[in-house]
């Protein structure tokens, strides 16, 4: 039978950056097995709301943990980041934070991906890149 793994979201948006660490820190300490953080551009709320960095965030709880995994929840490698720039990130997350950092990808929305003027692909354009028409139609 598998092994039940509980994890923390860090919800960027409620927290600012040095309370958001320390949740993610708390949570190895308290016995979690993962904390994932969201990768948003804008706060979702008009007012007191806050935007960090996930990977800023991923590597900064890393420094202070020892067994946590460390991942996004979720981080669209499309519209404003290259993929080639998340993925050497992520390399470099793995050569400091060994077998403890993952890349959760979605589509994301527009308040985060066209936030800095790119305008992507419309939802039917994304939804029809390859695999996705299974898991997104």
């Amino acid at each position: 039978m598998a092994e039940l793994k509980l994890g923390y979201k860090a919800s960027a948006e409620q927290f600012a950056p040095r309370e958001l660490v320390e949740l993610g820190v708390a949570a190895e300490a308290h016995g979690m097995d993962s904390a994932t953080v969201s990768d948003h551009f804008q706060p979702w709320r008009h007012k007191g709301g806050h935007a960090p960095f996930s990977l800023s965030w991923m590597t900064a709880v890393g420094e202070r943990t020892k067994r946590v995994l460390l991942g996004t929840s979720v981080l669209t490698p499309t519209f404003r980041y290259n993929p080639a720039v998340i993925a050497q990130a992520f390399a470099t997350m793995a050569c400091l934070y060994p077998d403890r950092v993952f890349l959760g990808v979605g589509t994301g929305e527009a308040l985060n991906e066209i936030a800095t003027g790119y305008e992507g692909p419309g939802q039917t354009s994304r939804n029809a890149s390859p695999g996705c028409a299974n898991r997104c139609g």
